[in-house]
């Protein structure tokens, strides 16, 4: 459904020079991950930190003997991240290097509580490093960093320039999903800037009571369809440039977002932050669903667990 926009109500304030962080193992898997943050980074006149931990202890299957010397892995990371600084600086003017002791997972979450605006990682990670951002890193990063995390597949190439941005959005008749604003912010940001349409992907879970017939089922996806296309309406305001497109979908969650990247350039879906789960996410998670199988690069926007009825939705529907 294409969707006239009409008038937005949230004012978006942003950092005057938006900090990308972008977590570096030095693998090749690594690379996309890297080029993804570089463009980020120009595109937003940004700054861009080139981000590693080392772990405070090197074994065998870091790829180093048990007997070689910390300090010099350190100063190792630091000269190699220097040196891709160096290489990168014709395409961002501000870069900066972190090279940190520990863990990857709690380097890049204080990245994000010390200012970070954006954290972006590979999808899976390998090399010979021992600050290796791998895959069940990067979900746990995604799963509790408190600004959007942007995980980029490892075979992304970028050559997809041209196609949508897609977001999930969860939503039903009558009720408005507040917590969707920061997601939808998001991608209307990043549509904007890169020129390019918005899809708003809507799964549909049909109550049982509303499953009866076939007219039954297509009515109640229309249904939301029609609630995702009025709620997009109230951004127009705020990019009236943004041609908006809301599809509803009577299949699972994760099905609905995975069926609707295979032409896209990113996918956005929201995480709510409520109670902590092992791994950041909670069991049955779409956003951790979708990381798993996504070919492009997915954007994971933490949201309060809000959501507010719509008292005009609400009448018509009990009218």
């Amino acid at each position: 459904m294409n969707t006239q926009l009409s008038p937005s109500a949230e004012p978006t304030q942003r950092p005057v020079v938006p900090t990308i962080v972008v977590g570096v193992d030095g693998s090749e898997k690594n690379a996309p991950a890297v080029q993804w943050a570089v463009r980020e980074a120009a595109d937003r006149h940004g700054r861009l930190v080139l981000a590693s931990a080392c772990a405070t202890y090197a074994g065998t299957t870091a790829g180093y003997d048990s007997w070689y010397p910390y300090e010099q892995i350190v100063e190792e990371t630091r000269i190699a991240l220097e040196q891709l600084r160096e290489r990168l600086v014709g395409q961002v003017p501000d870069i900066a290097v972190h090279v940190t002791t520990g863990g990857p997972l709690p380097a890049l979450l204080s990245e994000a509580e010390s200012g970070a605006d954006l954290l972006v990682v590979g999808q899976r990670g390998a090399g010979a490093w021992t600050r290796v951002v791998v895959g069940s890193t990067s979900i746990a990063v995604a799963g509790r960093s408190p600004v959007p995390v942007v995980v980029v597949p490892d075979a992304w190439t970028g050559a997809e320039t041209t196609g949508p941005v897609v977001i999930g959005l969860a939503l039903e008749p009558g009720r408005v999903p507040a917590e969707s604003k920061a997601v939808v912010r998001f991608a209307l940001e990043r549509a904007a800037r890169l020129g390019v349409p918005l899809v708003a992907q809507v799964a549909v879970e049909v109550p049982h009571l509303k499953a009866w017939s076939v007219q039954q089922i297509e009515t109640w996806r229309h249904a939301h369809e029609e609630e995702a296309a009025r709620f997009l309406a109230t951004w127009h305001d705020r990019f009236p440039q943004v041609q908006v497109f809301s599809r509803a979908q009577v299949t699972q969650p994760a099905s609905a977002l995975l069926d609707a990247v295979d032409t896209a350039q990113m996918l956005v879906v929201g995480r709510h932050t409520g109670r902590r789960h092992f791994g950041g996410f909670a069991l049955g998670s779409t956003a951790r669903a979708v990381l798993h199988y996504a070919r492009v690069p997915i954007a994971v926007v933490p949201v309060p667990t809000v959501t507010e009825e719509s008292p005009t939705e609400a009448k018509a529907l009990r009218g």
